[in-house]
């Protein structure tokens, strides 16, 4: 099973962030129809960020965050996104172009499945 970036300070059980290749597919499916929940500025990765993270994935496992130009100084997306999921503890599922999708399961809920099974 492929293991996704966050393992870092995750609070999570290492299994839980074990995810089978059908699961990311799954994630990467339901992640096209969320909107961005929030926007990463040229503040860049602030401690506020990481919380506002954190205080979204408490409510929700998946969560889109668009990371504008201006916080991508001397970084690149995906190097953004990988310390941002590790800070939060959060599994990144992808980033594709300027847009990273963030995955971590709520306290009792089972695997990742497409929305319409």
């Amino acid at each position: 099973m492929p293991c996704l970036h966050g393992l870092g300070s995750s609070n999570l059980p290492d299994r839980a962030l074990e995810l089978s290749s059908h699961e990311i597919a799954a994630l990467k499916a339901n992640g096209q129809s969320l909107d961005v929940a929030f926007q990463i500025g040229k503040s860049g990765l602030t401690e506020g960020v990481v919380q506002e993270l954190v205080t979204r994935l408490e409510r929700e496992p998946l969560i889109k965050v668009k990371l504008l130009k201006s916080s991508r100084e001397d970084a690149d997306a995906k190097s953004l996104a990988a310390e941002l999921a590790e800070r939060a503890g959060a599994v990144l599922v992808e980033v594709r172009g300027h847009t990273a999708l963030f995955y971590r399961p709520k306290r009792g809920r089972g695997r990742p499945r497409r929305s319409s099974d």
